[in-house]
Order: structure tokens, then C-alpha cells, then sequence
């Protein structure tokens, strides 16, 4: 997750990176943050490891490639859990009181997204289909256009 402003995981009044594995509002494991800057490069992936039973293993990842720090995590899920969602990228903003307070050049670009499923075995789920969310968060109104795709793009 890109995120600007405080969230479970900690924060500020910066841009910072941590790896969440989500399940609706009763399991939230994260990483600790690392901070960003506008105009790096992040990589991020979840990834299902192993299985045990009815338990899945996972990794998640989130890494900022222009300065090398990254932020992880290695968990379980609660056995019998089955997910039907995913989202690609995820940007976060709290306490935002400005839009100046986003990247100046006005848009935040998720590059080669893709969604696998199936392990051991990944099939790529098309980017045919997906969509684009925003929701609320109590900021200023910035004129936030997403435009989803396997280069999804949130301008504001």
C-alpha cells in the first residue's frame, strides 16, 4: 500500500510504503512503513507461499526500487478463509487538508499490475473487467479520476 498520513501501520505527513494482507474488518496484518518520495518507483506483491490444510502462508512485499528500502511481511491466514477479491494497488491518503499535499505532476500511475491465482500453479487474471474505486476519506475534493487497466492510473 502507497500511503500518505497516519493508518493502522503508523505515519505522517509523508508518503510511505507498508505491506497489508486484509481479510474484511477482522485480520490486518501490515509491515512497518518505509518512507517514499514522489516520483519513485515502488514494487509491491502478495503471494501465497504454502499450504497447510485449509491454512495458506503468505508473503507480502512492497519495495521502493529508486532507493532500495522495502518493508514485508510473512503470515498466515485464519484456515478456512477463501478470498474473492483483489486489489492490484492501493493508495491511502489521510489528514490530507490540500491537493497540493499529492505528487505536483497530478497523477499516480500503478505500472504492470497484475492479479495471479491459483497456487501452486499462477494463472494471470486479465485486466479486462477491473475497476477503479474511491472512497471516501474526508479530504478536500481534488477531482480524483481512476482509470483502471494493467497501468491504472488515480489523477487528481
Amino acid at each position: 500500500m502507497l500511503q500518505y498520513g497516519t493508518s493502522r501501520a503508523g505515519g505522517g505527513n509523508y508518503w510511505a510504503i507498508a505491506s497489508w494482507l486484509v481479510s474484511g474488518e477482522v485480520y490486518a496484518f501490515f509491515s512497518p512503513l518505509e518512507t517514499v518520495y514522489p516520483g519513485d518507483s515502488i514494487l509491491g506483491y502478495t503471494e501465497m507461499t504454502a499450504a497447510s490444510g485449509s491454512t495458506p502462508y503468505w508473503t507480502v512485499m512492497a519495495k521502493d526500487e529508486t532507493r532500495g528500502t522495502y518493508s514485508w511481511i510473512k503470515t498466515h491466514h485464519v484456515s478456512g478463509q477463501h478470498w474473492t477479491w483483489a486489489y492490484a494497488a492501493v493508495l491511502e491518503a489521510y489528514n490530507v487538508t490540500s491537493c497540493s499535499q499529492f505528487p505536483a505532476n497530478g497523477k499516480v500511475t500503478f505500472n504492470k499490475a497484475t492479479v495471479d491465482h491459483g497456487f501452486p500453479y499462477y494463472d494471470v487474471e486479465s485486466g479486462n473487467g477491473w475497476v477503479g474505486q474511491i472512497f471516501a476519506y474526508g479530504g478536500p475534493s481534488c477531482d480524483f479520476l481512476v482509470i483502471a487497466s494493467e497501468e491504472s492510473t488515480l489523477r487528481f
